[in-house]
């Protein structure tokens, strides 16, 4: 189960001081490796793994906001938020939940690298600045954990069938992202290798409205840690080469056999596809709400 105590420090944390800590991080089972772009863990005798990829600045940083301290944040049950006294631009749930997942995973000595990325949230820095790195690894994916949400597996276009089916037999229901690090290396790196992103339960990311939801960090949590790991282990998961790659142009939204939806499962035509596509960046860093983004397409903005 999620010690919320844990991830309240890790919230707290800025991506100085994180990165202190991930750096002196005591581990026999992995080999280090630091740089600017950040820190990377390799599980020692294991012959090939996917990546976990998370990173460990959130849009405070960016936006020269202050992390949360304790006194900013309200528990409630299973939510976490920021109390309104706060001067935090947002939680940090993006990304500190992936945070919190991949080190507990590396406690029970999870037969996977993991990758701790710096500054995700301004164009994905750290994990270009290792890209030429990670090419020398045994990885054979990239699996991100930096998706809103409870349930969802977010692809890029840098996708590979099977790995999309071992997620989806877990309960998670396919979903399309923008950017994150673990596309990033599928489009940097040189073996071709897809890439999911996978719900680690925050919702209203880069807002002040921002939600972390404890029983869906939990889930993931529990999905990796009793995960088969011989089932990224037996080859390497490629994309098809001439995909049609989102280079963050992907919008937020998933699909299933009735239409493609967003967020609260609201139903989009194509105009209103045609609408987000274009208020990228409303998605990304307003709260989301549908009747606003009707009204606005009744007006023709």
């Amino acid at each position: 189960m999620v010690k919320s105590v844990e991830l309240l420090k890790l919230i707290e944390q800025d991506q100085k001081r994180l990165y202190s800590l991930l750096a002196g991080f005591d581990t026999t089972k992995y080999t280090r490796h630091v740089s600017q772009g950040g820190i990377i863990f390799i599980p020692k005798n294991t012959k090939s793994y996917p990546l976990i990829c998370t990173h460990i600045d959130t849009i405070n940083e960016a936006r020269g906001a202050l992390n949360p301290t304790k006194e900013d944040l309200i528990i409630s049950g299973d939510f976490i938020s920021l109390a309104p006294s706060s001067k935090s631009a947002c939680i940090g749930g993006d990304d500190r939940n992936g945070v919190y997942i991949a080190l507990k995973l590396m406690q029970i000595n999870k037969p996977f690298a993991f990758g701790f990325f710096t500054n995700e949230e301004v164009g994905c820095k750290g994990s270009t600045e290792l890209s030429t790195f990670i090419d020398t690894l045994n990885t054979t994916c990239f699996i991100g954990l930096d998706r809103r949400g409870f349930n969802e597996a977010a692809l890029y276009g840098y996708d590979n069938n099977e790995l999309t089916k071992i997620f989806k037999n877990l309960g998670y229901r396919q979903a399309y992202g923008t950017v994150t690090d673990a596309s990033n290396l599928s489009l940097l790196c040189n073996k071709n290798l897809a890439c999911i992103n996978i719900s680690v339960g925050y919702e209203g990311e880069h807002t002040r409205a921002e939600t972390i939801y404890l029983t869906a960090v939990n889930r993931t949590l529990e999905v990796l840690s009793n995960i088969d790991a011989s089932l990224f282990s037996a080859g390497l998961f490629k994309y098809a080469v001439g995909q049609n790659h989102s280079d963050g142009l992907y919008l937020d939204y998933y699909h299933d056999d009735t239409g493609y939806f967003y967020g609260d499962e609201t139903f989009y035509n194509d105009d209103m596809l045609d609408f987000l596509e274009c208020e990228a960046d409303y998605i990304n860093d307003e709260p989301y709400n549908p009747y606003i983004l009707n009204e606005a397409i009744k007006r023709g903005q």
